[in-house]
C-alpha cells in the first residue's frame, strides 16, 4: 500500500500493518527495537507521489523501473488480488521511464534510506542492504 499512495499517512496504515520496523515501536506489539522511520517514509511518500503526478507516471511504474535497474535483481514478485491489479503490474514493468527521471527520484529517496539502515528487512534490522 506504501507505493501505491494508498497510504499517505501513519493514520491510514491499519494498526496490524504497523509491527514491522518501519514504524515506531509502542503504537502495536512489535518484534523489533528499531526505532520506526515512518515520518520519513510518508515525507518521500508525498515526493514520489508529485514526481508521478508532474511526469505522468503511477508509483507502480516507478517501482517496477527501480527493480529493473536493478542487475542484480533476477525475478520480480509482484502481488495482485485481482486481474485488474495483476494487468496494472505487468503494464507497470513493461513501462519505460527515462533514465534522468528515474536517478531524479532515486536521488530523492536517498533520506528514506539513510534512516532505513543496511537493512531493508521490514521485520529484522540488522543485516545488509542490497540497494
Amino acid at each position: 500500500g506504501l507505493l501505491t499512495g494508498k497510504f499517505r499517512r501513519i493514520e491510514d496504515v491499519p494498526v496490524g500493518r504497523r509491527e514491522t520496523r518501519f514504524y515506531r515501536t509502542g503504537q502495536t506489539p512489535c518484534r523489533h527495537s528499531d526505532p520506526g522511520f515512518e515520518d520519513e517514509i510518508f515525507e518521500f511518500i508525498g515526493v514520489l507521489m508529485a514526481f508521478c503526478e508532474k511526469h505522468g507516471f503511477s508509483p507502480a511504474e516507478v517501482a517496477m523501473n527501480f527493480l529493473k535497474r536493478r542487475d542484480f535483481v533476477q525475478t520480480v514478485l509482484v502481488g495482485a488480488r485481482t486481474i485488474a491489479q495483476m494487468e496494472q503490474n505487468l503494464a507497470s514493468y513493461e513501462k519505460e521511464i527515462p533514465a534522468e527521471l528515474m536517478e531524479e527520484i532515486e536521488k530523492a529517496s536517498e533520506p528514506l534510506k539513510a534512516v532505513m539502515g543496511d537493512n531493508a528487512d521490514m521485520w529484522q534490522g540488522d543485516g545488509g542492504r542490497m540497494f
